[in-house]
């Protein structure tokens, strides 16, 4: 039997099951409602989330039961930790997640721009770590993104992640449970490598090319692929490499981002802990340069960009890090020849002198002994 959820709005002061009381609504999802909420037996806050009353049917309620066992199993401290569920509560099902303050990768890129390497470096080891944990017990995440990505303050630490929304994840394995329909893409398409849009099996390596499009994203300061969800699918089933801005590109963590990023399952990265070994040695190389290649006519940079972009984005002219240095001239003037020296016309005067003085020497002594 489903429970009652089409009678019941949820709203700030609702109880639900005699524990949660409802504080403010915070964000929602493809099939449920999160709030902040008071667990009034500890009196702390906590993240309260409710299936959407759109999506009580067998599916939607299995998919959510599906994310509570999930999220039970996963204990990393990279990985948002569940507290509590109940799916056979009335009014309505819940699952409590511990309430994080901070943003989302989303927003600190909106509101910070391209992100150092030493601080992509930071953020990405933090996500491998979660990815690791999930991976090894067969749960592949399938909508990594920068949404799902929280950075905040942890335990007095600062930039510390948490990897949010297992809500669509599914395990790795031929008995694994089929809940979406056929046909019907499940994740965020700019983010997602070609057999993940084509709907093959699930593989850690999907997860994986999702960090280094956020990578990119993060040296760049703005997304890899945009445009919209069509735009995107185009752009990842096509056969070219995936169009790597120049900030990536001229990066330390070049080589990481474009194994992560290839689209052939299997020159890409399997396993989390192989790119986490390779992102650790990443700095320790010497800056690639990037060379600039003057555009010629109909080659601007801006022909590279998507032909649809969101609304609110803008194209990014790459740009030089070190000014272009001057022309040599097609020809020098000669430069003044140096002034001759005197020094060999003193030298020559003495030397006369001086042998005319010794001859006259001579001649006085021979004189003299006559």
């Amino acid at each position: 039997m489903l429970p009652s959820v089409q009678q019941v709005v949820p709203k700030p002061g609702l109880v639900i099951s005699d524990r949660y009381r409802l504080e403010e609504n915070i964000g929602h999802g493809g099939y449920s409602l999160v709030f902040r909420a008071n667990e009034l037996r500890l009196n702390r806050e906590v993240a309260l989330k409710l299936l959407s009353k759109d999506t009580v049917d067998a599916a939607g309620l299995e998919r959510f039961r599906r994310e509570a066992d999930l999220a039970r199993q996963l204990q990393h401290p990279n990985t948002v930790r569940l507290l509590d569920f109940d799916l056979e509560a009335e009014p309505m099902p819940f699952i409590v997640y511990e309430l994080l303050h901070g943003m989302n990768l989303a927003q600190l890129l909106k509101r910070e721009g391209a992100l150092p390497e030493e601080r992509v470096v930071r953020l990405t080891t933090q996500i491998l770590k979660s990815l690791m944990e999930s991976h090894a017990v067969g749960i592949v995440h399938r909508d990594v993104k920068p949404g799902n990505v929280f950075v905040c303050t942890y335990a007095g630490e600062p930039d510390f992640v948490k990897v949010l929304d297992f809500g669509i994840a599914k395990t790795v394995g031929p008995d694994s449970l089929q809940l979406t329909a056929n046909g019907m893409l499940v994740g965020t398409p700019r983010y997602m490598p070609p057999d993940q849009i084509r709907g093959l099996p699930p593989k850690p390596g999907m997860d994986l090319f999702a960090v280094g499009m956020m990578m990119a994203e993060m040296l760049a300061g703005t997304p890899v692929i945009r445009g919209s969800a069509a735009d995107a699918c185009l752009i990842q089933l096509s056969n070219d490499p995936v169009p790597l801005p120049p900030a990536a590109l001229a990066s330390r963590l070049a080589s990481v981002i474009q194994r992560a990023v290839d689209k052939d399952p299997e020159r890409r990265y399997p396993l989390a802990n192989t790119m986490l070994e390779d992102l650790s040695r990443a700095l320790l190389a010497a800056p690639v340069q990037q060379q600039w290649v003057g555009a010629g006519a109909g080659d601007s940079a801006l022909d590279e960009a998507p032909t649809t972009l969101m609304a609110g984005e803008s194209v990014d002219v790459p740009t030089v890090d070190a000014p272009l240095a001057a022309p040599e001239p097609l020809a020098r003037p000669l430069a003044p020849a140096p002034p001759r020296s005197n020094a060999l016309v003193v030298v020559a005067v003495v030397v006369v002198t001086l042998a005319l003085g010794l001859v006259g020497l001579v001649i006085l002594w021979l004189v003299r002994t006559r």
